[in-house]
């Protein structure tokens, strides 16, 4: 024999008094009877669904999308191809000494000059990147 079985054989012995169960019969009947009447069932109105506020959803998820594709849509025309092989030279900084010279064909052998100053200096900068 197990457990519950002892405490259910214990316990069947027990009983309340018939006046007891009767009393307690009658007022559980008259308490459901008056809380029938007393209990009054409040209903709310659920909210109504705003369209305006869905259509505020859509329209800013709208604007969001037309504002990313506008940019991507400039962002395109401005592509720089990268160029891995080629190197950028760089600014010296040098000082040199001017001379006020009104003759033009001059003006134009320093402007040669320094052309090929700066074409040298590129090669030469060239050179030794592909060399390491």
């Amino acid at each position: 024999m197990n457990m519950h079985d002892e405490i259910k054989k214990a316990f069947d012995s027990v009983h309340a008094p018939d006046e007891l169960v009767e009393r307690m019969k009658q007022e559980l009947y008259q308490k459901d009877c008056h809380e029938e009447i007393e209990e009054v069932f409040e209903v709310a109105q659920m909210p109504r669904r705003t369209i305006g506020r869905y259509t505020a959803y859509i329209a800013a998820s709208l604007a969001l999308c037309v504002l990313c594709g506008v940019s991507i849509w400039n962002l395109r025309g401005n592509t720089v191809p990268l160029n891995p092989g080629t190197t950028v030279p760089a600014m010296t900084t040098e000082t040199e000494e001017t001379t006020e010279t009104t003759n033009p064909d001059e003006v134009l052998a320093e402007v040669e000059q320094q052309m090929r100053i700066d074409e040298e200096t590129v090669q030469r900068r060239q050179t030794t990147t592909k060399t390491s």
